[in-house]
């Protein structure tokens, strides 16, 4: 490795244009400055190529296609990238100036690994930090078995690892298709971190994660699953942890009928939770389920 690193950060976005300015800016005020920003409109109808076109720097590189999801869009900008390591950010997201100068000497600390991570809090639109993911501790290798703590937001990987290892590219698994992927690659690649916080998610009404659809969320499900059992390096290494994987996807699932108040079904749900995995029972998640199961009740 050079002693200057060249960044490919990857922005999918579709018709997020009201968002994309400034999560642009945050990119193009960086202290550390050598990197190209790849943005893969995905099919966008808004006015997202315009607001791409405001800004003039040659470092930016826009690339529109037919929309197919966030999966196929992430391996676009992979092919498309140059950089020694490849980073993603969505269209919502906001970097702090320090975020690829710190990650260029964590990167260096570490001796240049494959894979490394640093933190993100996730804010409102009013500017509040609601929640920091900033307590990664121990194997990182092994806390992914716990759920998708990572996002995509601060994950840097090698050209050779994209080139390696794909983003799942059926649509009907998001938005775990990153998960999927961080697995897949946990039994290929040790991961490195640093908690350091150096973004932001921004939590709006438009994001995926809010348009609850429990039909489309047992479909994801059920590929998660199948994308990782299709995996030979991850049924030979983790397979005896799937069930806790599902398990934990179920339990998401509970909570997310709590919250859209669509208790029809539930207590069917959460039994076949706990019969993948009773460790669901002692989770914070199955605190928050009940809380709002008796908050929907009285109201």
């Amino acid at each position: 490795m050079t002693e200057t690193l060249l960044f490919s950060i990857i922005i999918p976005t579709y018709n997020r244009g009201r968002f994309l300015y400034k999560t642009i800016e945050s990119v193009l005020t960086q202290t550390y400055t050598h990197f190209e920003l790849i943005i893969v409109d995905d099919g966008s109808t808004d006015d997202t190529e315009s607001v791409v076109a405001g800004f003039k720097d040659k470092r930016i590189i826009y690339h529109f296609k037919i929309n197919e999801e966030r999966g196929v869009a992430r391996n676009t900008g992979m092919d498309l990238a140059i950089g020694n390591y490849i980073t993603f950010l969505d269209s919502d997201d906001i970097l702090y100036p320090n975020h690829l100068q710190n990650a260029f000497k964590r990167i260096k600390d570490f001796s240049y690994p494959d894979f490394y991570r640093q933190a993100y809090e996730i804010k409102n639109e009013k500017g509040l930090v609601l929640f920091a993911n900033n307590k990664l501790r121990g194997d990182a290798n092994k806390f992914i078995l716990k759920g998708n703590y990572f996002s995509c937001i601060g994950v840097f990987l090698t050209k050779q690892v994209t080139n390696e290892v794909r983003f799942n590219t059926d649509r009907r698994i998001c938005p775990s298709e990153d998960w999927d992927y961080w697995l897949r690659l946990s039994v290929r690649y040790k991961f490195y971190y640093d908690n350091a916080v150096t973004a932001s998610m921004l939590q709006h009404d438009e994001r995926s994660l809010n348009n609850f659809n429990e039909k489309q969320s047992k479909l994801a499900i059920a590929l998660l699953i199948k994308s990782l059992k299709k995996d030979e390096v991850f049924v030979k290494k983790r397979g005896k942890y799937l069930n806790m994987i599902m398990a934990q996807m179920y339990s998401l699932l509970c909570l997310n009928k709590v919250l859209h108040k669509k208790q029809n079904g539930l207590i069917k749900v959460v039994i076949k939770t706990l019969k993948l995995s009773k460790r669901e029972l002692f989770r914070r998640r199955s605190l928050a389920i009940i809380k709002y199961y008796l908050l929907n009740l009285l109201h």
